[in-house]
């Protein structure tokens, strides 16, 4: 006669640390269960299974952002310009990595830019704490935890020449995560071995990568917004010793304006201007007074007998040199510069 059996299974686990990206790799599971029964209505026997183990497999996974969101916006010839960025392990293992740093092709759109002019040198930097930064240098394998992350920054030179304003440098940066050896991780081929820690790829992919390639990349950039000036100089004479300042003419002893017309229409403001103008000998360097600036204008202009407007400056020259420093003009502006000087 068959006996009813009752049956219960108790599931036994070892401890675990916990993540964010699942159990650490190289936890041993271990799993055994224990069978009860009665038979006939009042004998008890008990069965215990076998302990089955096995080993958390290693995920490698990870994710790289720019944390600008778009280009950011520098000057022509600004050295050590930063863009910021974030490295994120996110798999259940401690993970090396190296990074890489370059240059886009032109025409690559990064944030619905085109790229068209490359950055100087490239130095990458990163923090563990958003304080203390270090260099890095090729070939640096860096080591984040399991679920922990660090700061980065690419520190490009950009390039003088107010022909570039306007224009974008796109880059990009990699990082790979590779073994203690400094090599790509590799995926574990094959079926799984229960008893050993295989590696899984499980990476997305970049804007420039594949995904579950141990390659993550990001790509971020500059925009170039810099002054673009142009220099007219104009001259009126103002009086001269006959005519005084009625319909006066441009004779030895006449006093001539000079002005100077300082356009910008580049993308930002441009200051610490110094303007030098070596006078003709037929002039009298001696002479030279009334010198003005007047920023923020529209248009600069010199008529005859006009007198010389906006702010008092210096002549900071000597002789027939004439050196006026410290001007400044707002972008979409001109910024009027004049003084007078007496033919000789």
């Amino acid at each position: 006669m068959k006996t009813l059996m009752r049956l219960t299974a108790i599931l036994l686990l070892s401890a675990a640390g916990a993540y964010a990206a699942g159990t650490a790799a190289g936890t041993e599971i271990q799993n055994s269960a224990s069978l009860s029964y009665t038979a006939g209505g009042s004998t008890t026997e008990t069965l215990n299974s076998n302990t089955d183990t096995f080993v958390v497999d290693r995920k490698v996974d990870f994710q790289l952002t720019n944390d600008d969101g778009d280009q950011i916006s520098v000057l022509a010839g600004a050295q050590d310009q930063n863009t910021t960025w974030t490295l994120t392990n996110q798999g259940n293992a401690d993970q090396n990595f190296t990074l890489e740093s370059s240059n886009l092709a032109d025409g690559t759109t990064a944030y619905g830019d085109a790229d068209n002019l490359d950055t100087g040198d490239q130095t990458i930097y990163y923090s563990t704490d958003g304080n203390t930064w270090t260099q890095y240098n090729a070939g640096d394998k860096i080591e984040i935890a399991a679920d922990a992350n660090i700061s980065i920054r690419v520190a490009s030179d950009i390039p003088p020449g107010q022909s570039n304003n306007g224009k974008v440098a796109n880059i990009e940066l990699k990082a790979t995560a590779v073994d203690k050896d400094g090599n790509t991780e590799q995926a574990t081929s094959g079926s799984d071995n229960k008893n050993d820690v295989d590696t899984v790829l499980a990476d997305g992919a970049g804007p420039g990568d594949g995904q579950h390639d141990a390659i993550y990349t990001a790509w971020g950039g500059y925009i170039v917004e810099t002054p673009v000036l142009d220099l007219t100089k104009l001259s009126c004479v103002h009086d001269d010793p006959v005519n005084n300042t009625t319909n006066p003419k441009r004779i030895p002893g006449a006093h001539i304006l000079y002005m100077f017309d300082i356009n910008n229409t580049g993308s930002s403001d441009a200051s610490g201007i110094t303007l030098s103008d070596t006078l003709s000998s037929n002039l009298d360097g001696g002479t030279v007074s009334d010198v003005k600036i007047d920023t923020d204008q529209s248009s600069c202009s010199c008529s005859d007998g006009a007198d010389a407007s906006g702010l008092t400056a210096n002549n900071t020259g000597s002789g027939q040199n004439v050196k006026i420093e410290n001007i400044s003009v707002s972008q979409g502006k001109h910024t009027c510069v004049s003084f007078t000087v007496e033919i000789k």
